[in-house]
């Protein structure tokens, strides 16, 4: 298991990129009041660098945004919105320029979820589930893409079918997704995704928030059991079957009680329809395909996502 965790959640498309003690001083001298004097590189992620700060006895990260900048905005603005309500840490300071963007933010001592020794506590994944539907009760007036603001930007009209579009175009017009996928698996990937067209979540008259990005490793759990969800830049207004999708597709690395998970997030207040757990693999496809259609040197990933794709088609 730990070999797989390392494999999928360590391997990046560039390492990260060293962070002098100078340099960090230099980003962070009106934030902090103390001088950085270490800088600890966090190796996991693709494409973003994340760095532990030392300073005057405390500790910090620092998320240098590489993939895209306006995203620091995006997961500030959330962080603003949720804050009170969502187990997630503190944010203590931005920066966005022409050289880029930056945030600091609060370190947890705690551990991935995908490295917990413990994984099978039922409280674990009772809180898990809390917090997953802390972040749905988030709500807003249209599903879409959201800009720094909050605002959707690229709106998915109501009755529409938007994660359904989204598989069927990349299965269909991706030359990346198709090669990746070979001559076998293509077209019943293909097939399978018009057959269970039905399992797609259909947009209603109001959107959750859906983190779009709820592996175990953006989870953290401290000693004591407390769970921390990190890494928002992929949110968006959608549909909570998502990312329930994204936390199941990684059960052989991770595995959920789902019991539990189920419990939690109703009891909090989230709601499951009868069908969730086919609908949440059903939907999974669209992120999966999303991640094949990148041109990316991650081998183990796409070799793990290729074959949780002949295993859902099966």
């Amino acid at each position: 298991m730990a070999e797989s965790n390392v494999a999928i959640f360590n391997e990046r498309t560039e390492p990260v990129a060293e962070l002098s003690i100078e340099s960090a001083n230099t980003l962070l001298q009106d934030e902090l009041s103390n001088p950085v004097i270490k800088v600890t590189p966090i190796a996991r992620g693709n494409l973003n660098e994340n760095y532990i700060i030392s300073s005057g006895g405390n500790k910090y990260v620092l998320r240098i945004h590489k993939r895209d900048t306006s995203n620091c905005a995006l997961e500030a603005a959330i962080y603003d919105k949720i804050c009170e309500e969502v187990p997630i840490p503190e944010l203590i300071a931005t920066h966005s320029d022409s050289k880029g963007a930056w945030a600091l933010w609060e370190y947890i001592d705690a551990t991935p979820l995908d490295l917990l020794k413990n994984q099978s506590d039922p409280k674990l994944w009772h809180c898990v589930g809390t917090a997953l539907a802390s972040i749905h009760s988030f709500t807003f007036d249209e599903a879409g893409l959201l800009g720094s603001d909050l605002h959707v930007i690229y709106p998915f009209a109501r009755g529409s079918s938007p994660y359904y579009v989204e598989t069927r175009r990349l299965i269909h017009d991706s030359t990346l997704v198709r090669k990746r996928l070979g001559g076998e698996l293509t077209p019943k990937v293909a097939a399978f995704v018009d057959q269970h067209r039905d399992f797609f979540p259909v947009m209603g008259a109001t959107a959750a928030l859906v983190h779009s990005d709820f592996r175990p490793d953006n989870i953290l759990v401290t000693d004591d059991g407390d769970v921390f969800v990190v890494d928002w830049e992929f949110s968006h207004a959608g549909s909570p079957v998502l990312d329930f999708a994204v936390l199941l597709r990684h059960q052989a690395v991770c595995p959920v009680d789902i019991d539990a998970l189920t419990q939690g997030y109703e009891e909090a207040g989230g709601y499951l329809g009868e069908e969730w757990r086919q609908q949440a693999q059903v939907s999974d496809l669209v992120n999966i395909l999303q991640l094949l259609d990148r041109d990316a040197n991650r081998p183990n990933l796409y070799a793990f996502l290729i074959e949780r794709v002949a295993d859902i088609v099966k």
